[in-house]
């Protein structure tokens, strides 16, 4: 999924990628499934495959809120523990 929109006059695009945990489906978590985000404004990279979700068992962080500074290029990410986002 590709998502474009204009702020302040720049051209931010948000790229959104499936995440397999395993490509070996035999494996534990091959039938997990997450996302992986990129975000740029206009040509400049501000991140790239960044994945919501690192693992697919235990309490990891996983992000659920992405705010972007774009006049300092910076990109904050809000993380909680797995427990309480599932």
């Amino acid at each position: 999924v590709e998502l474009n929109c204009e702020l302040s006059g720049t051209v931010y695009r948000v790229v959104l990628q499936p995440k397999l945990f395993n490509p070996d489906f035999n494996g534990q978590c091959g039938n997990k499934l997450s996302v992986k985000v990129s975000i740029y404004m206009g040509k400049a990279i501000l991140f790239e495959n960044k994945e919501l979700e690192r693992f697919c068992r235990g309490n990891a962080q996983v992000i659920r809120g992405i705010k972007v500074f774009g006049k300092k290029r910076r990109v904050k990410l809000y993380q909680i523990p797995k427990h309480k986002f599932y």
